[in-house]
This record gives structure tokens, C-alpha cells and sequence, in this order.
């Protein structure tokens, strides 16, 4: 277990993801796709309860130790995560966990190699526009992206445990700002990828309740999307519900992986209830 990436080159670019790997080396892999603004640091206490499998947690790019890795497009970082894959776990198909930002490259890679996924979890995606309040919040983010001021009240908005505050500060302050403002300025225009409909693997698509609308339908629209697409709504969550709840959060994903029945809380999304 640790972390292994590929150091820098003479140039001082990173030339690879860093990916932290924990857990049994050679057992069932379980990618874990992180949410913007953090680092696979967010994954360490989850992965915790994945001790029998093999767990590999990417900072995806511009972010934590990949936060010289440029980001690009989803598209290309859903290339970069299939590598990830192809040379960690050859052979094997891994369970995808994709949370915010890592549930659309969860989407892109769904849609680009999913021979390389057993059953995935696409947790806080929007397929649709996002309202303006959303956009406008994420370009205060693009401006304030050096400010401690700005992480503090973030660290207070997401929910994160006091005795994690000061790394969360830490890896947010690293957090590329040209790299994050390309990623909102693809949010803005986020759409289903091409070739999702390809995709015959098992694929729970979650949101809180309380996010916002685009959110919420964007639910219906992957299930429509996806021939093996179930989904549901946390109670009352926000955006963050994961970070707030995380032992529902962490039950969902065992019982998901497992094949089991999901936390009775959660809301199934079927034709009757679905959000138009």
C-alpha cells in the first residue's frame, strides 16, 4: 500500500497522475474519482472500510500532486484515469466511485473504455446547464483560489472535520487556478458524452434532494442514458451530503459493490417519481 507517481522531469512537469494505492495489492481494484477543489486525499477515511480490495485514488489534474498535470477536457482526463487503470490493475476490471467533478470523468470514462469497469457510482453530476447561481459561485472560487479566507469558509460549507480542516486549506491553496477555471468553463456547457449508451455495466447515479435542479434531472437523464443505470436521491442532501453523511455515504458504496440492498433512506428515482 502507499502511493507511488512518476516524478517530475527535468523540465519540472509532472509527466503522470499521482495515484495513492491502500488496501490488498492484487485483490478486487476500486477506483476512487475525487470531487473538485480537493485531492484522492478526500478518499483516505472511506477506503478505510475497502481493506479486502485494492484501492487507487488519483489526484486528478490540477490538483494536490497532479496539480502541474494541465487539465484539459473530461474527456482527456478520463483517458489519463484509463491508463491509471490499464498499467495498476491490468486484466482486471475496477469498480468506479466518482464523486462531482470525478462523477462526470466517471461518465467519459463509462463512455470511452467501459471494458475497464465492473460497476460504477456516479454521485453529483449535472448533464444539463447549471443554474447561474452555481456558475457564479464557482468563478468567486476561480478568483479567491489563493485565499485562505476562501478554503476556511469552504472547509465550513463542505462539511470537512475540524481535525482535517488544516490539510483540506492545504491541498485546496495548491489547486491550480488556471486548471480549475477550464473546468468551470466546461461545467457550464456539460452535456451526456458520446458512446454513453454503450455502456451495459451495473451504474448507480445518486444526488442529494436538495441540489440544484439540473442536478436532480440529470438523475432521470443518465438512467435514460444508461441500460443498467439506477438512481436515487439522498434525503435532504446538498451537494456535499457525502462529506456530511459519510456512513450512509460509505454503506452505499459497499452495499453497491457488493451487489446488496442500498440504506433504506435513500430515494429510489423511477418514471412516477422522476424530476422533469
Amino acid at each position: 500500500s502507499g502511493a507511488r507517481s512518476i516524478p517530475p522531469d527535468d523540465g519540472g512537469t509532472i509527466v503522470s497522475l499521482y495515484v495513492q494505492e491502500t488496501g490488498a495489492i492484487g485483490a478486487q481494484p476500486i477506483l476512487f474519482l475525487h470531487p473538485g477543489l480537493v485531492s484522492g486525499w478526500m478518499w483516505q477515511e472511506p477506503a478505510k472500510e475497502f481493506a479486502d480490495y485494492h484501492c487507487l485514488m488519483p489526484d486528478l489534474p490540477g490538483h494536490g500532486s497532479s496539480n502541474r498535470v494541465k487539465w484539459v477536457s473530461f474527456q482527456d482526463t478520463a483517458d489519463q484515469v484509463a491508463e491509471v487503470l490499464r498499467e495498476r490493475v491490468p486484466g482486471k476490471r475496477a469498480h468506479v466511485v466518482g464523486y462531482s467533478l470525478g462523477a462526470y470523468v466517471t461518465a467519459h470514462l463509462l463512455a470511452t473504455a467501459p471494458e475497464l469497469i465492473e460497476r460504477a457510482v456516479i454521485c453529483g453530476a449535472a448533464v444539463r446547464p447549471l443554474p447561474g447561481s452555481a456558475l457564479f459561485m464557482n468563478r468567486l472560487i476561480v478568483r479567491f483560489i489563493k485565499s485562505k479566507f476562501l478554503w476556511n469558509g469552504l472547509a465550513r460549507m463542505f462539511g470537512i472535520p475540524s481535525e482535517e480542516h488544516e490539510t483540506f486549506v492545504h491541498i485546496g491553496l495548491s489547486v491550480s487556478q488556471a486548471s480549475y477555471e477550464r473546468i468551470n468553463s466546461q461545467l457550464a456547457s456539460a452535456q451526456l458524452p458520446v458512446g454513453l449508451a454503450g455502456a451495459q455495466c451495473p451504474t448507480l447515479i445518486v444526488a442529494g434532494e436538495k441540489e440544484p435542479k439540473a442536478v436532480v434531472q440529470s438523475v432521470g437523464d443518465l438512467m435514460a442514458t444508461l441500460p443498467n443505470g439506477h438512481g436515487y436521491l439522498a434525503p435532504k442532501g446538498d451537494h456535499y451530503w457525502g462529506f456530511k453523511n459519510p456512513e450512509t455515504f460509505v454503506q452505499m458504496m459497499q452495499a453497491w459493490i457488493n451487489n446488496d440492498s442500498l440504506p433504506q433512506e435513500l430515494i429510489p428515482v423511477d418514471d412516477r417519481n422522476r424530476v422533469s
